[in-house]
């Protein structure tokens, strides 16, 4: 994977470096820092009418250098990997729970990936936004991840983060953590977050932590014809845990925790229409059409 040129960028966040609108030098405490609040200014984006916080957008006069350039090549090629794969055939089930939440796997380059499938009645633009520009505030309301942060925003569409995740499998498998490039764009008429692992020299290997590794994946918030406020939710999963471990018990925990995700997801769901959101808790239960086979 492409690793960012010595120096350069990393000195520029130990300098406090502010080529965004909103600076990115305390980039370890986000939510300490004003361009994290809550009150923060946004834009709209003319195209997809996600609301964008100011310190996505960069300055007028720092263009995109030649490595951040490259980033976001990297993001829409994984992007682009992980829709295919994403909306390829010859799934086969895994798991299925009564409310009509699924996880199915295949085999994709000779190794076993997995999809999530579910409604949740939360618009797909407010959860894009929910998971890609508020990602601090994730661990907040998803117990399944311990901590995460945006090491460096790009562009409005693309960043790199860190993520830590909970033990999974009843203790077996232990913390891991993942440096990821994201990128979101619609697609097709989906809003689809995707990304996968990335070295930065911001987030070298952490003490007692085991770092994982991400193939191109994605969320993927497709809308429900006839009701706004409802989304087809799917989470395409290509990870390595690394370390050794059965992989009985690796599928085990990975679907497990796709499901804890979306169960989550609903419960936020449920808390922004506590805040006047418009959304509301929903079940995929009697609800038809679901996609895949």
């Amino acid at each position: 994977l492409l690793a960012p040129s010595e120096g350069g960028m990393l000195q520029r966040f130990i300098e406090g470096s502010t080529l965004y609108e909103g600076s990115v030098g305390n980039f370890y405490s986000p939510f300490e820092t004003p361009e994290n609040s809550d009150d923060e200014d946004e834009d709209i984006c003319e195209d997809s009418g996600v609301k964008i916080p100011k310190r996505f957008k960069r300055k007028k006069d720092h263009p995109l250098t030649e490595q951040e350039a490259e980033y976001i090549k990297m993001g829409e090629e994984m992007l682009t990997s992980a829709w295919r794969t994403l909306n390829s055939i010859d799934w086969k089930l895994e798991k299925q729970l009564e409310n009509g939440d699924r996880v199915q796997v295949k085999q994709v380059n000779g190794k076993k990936v997995f999809r999530l499938t579910g409604y949740v009645n939360i618009s797909p633009r407010q959860l894009l936004e929910e998971l890609f520009y508020k990602i601090e505030q994730v661990p907040t309301w998803n117990p399944t991840l311990v901590d995460c942060r945006t090491i460096q925003p790009i562009d409005e569409h693309t960043d790199i983060s860190y993520q830590v995740c909970a033990e999974a499998g009843g203790g077996v498998v232990s913390t891991r953590d993942f440096v990821n490039l994201r990128h979101w764009a619609v697609v097709e008429g989906a809003y689809v977050s995707a990304g996968g692992s990335i070295t930065h020299p911001a987030m070298p290997p952490q003490h007692k932590k085991v770092r994982g590794e991400n193939g191109p994946g994605c969320f993927a918030m497709r809308p429900v014809e006839g009701d706004p406020d409802l989304c087809l939710f799917q989470w395409l999963l290509d990870t390595d845990l690394k370390g050794w471990i059965p992989q009985s018990i690796i599928d085990k925990a990975l679907s497990g925790a796709q499901f804890d995700y979306i169960a989550h997801i609903r419960t936020r769901a449920a808390s922004l229409a506590t805040e006047g959101l418009n959304t509301s808790v929903a079940s995929c239960v009697d609800i038809v059409g679901q996609t895949g086979t």
